[in-house]
């Protein structure tokens, strides 16, 4: 059900980090503005790991900040992609961890 025609503005930081038996983690702060305190939203995320693969998550948004933490990946994140595909309406602006 659509309940506005708010258009979010998504400031989006990511890092990958190391752990144990040579799997890695994605850990993604995204700032939500231009829209009502409580607009949410499902946003696709894709992760190069190199050599052809790419592991796709999709984040519930909510507020003013969501921090996510991906699941154990096989390999080191080479880029992030937030709103994949361009599911969501959106304006992006990828920022430096």
């Amino acid at each position: 059900m659509v309940k506005g025609t708010a258009l979010p503005t998504y400031h989006v930081a990511w890092t990958s980090e190391a752990v144990e038996g040579g799997k890695y983690r994605i850990r993604l702060r995204v700032t939500q503005e231009d829209v009502p305190p409580d607009f949410q939203m499902w946003v696709l995320v894709s992760a190069d790991l190199g050599d052809n693969r790419f592991a796709n998550f999709r984040i519930g948004v909510r507020g003013g900040q969501t921090d996510y933490v991906s699941p154990l990946l096989p390999a080191r994140p080479t880029k992030v992609i937030f709103n994949e595909l361009h599911s969501v309406l959106a304006d992006v602006k990828m920022e430096r961890w």
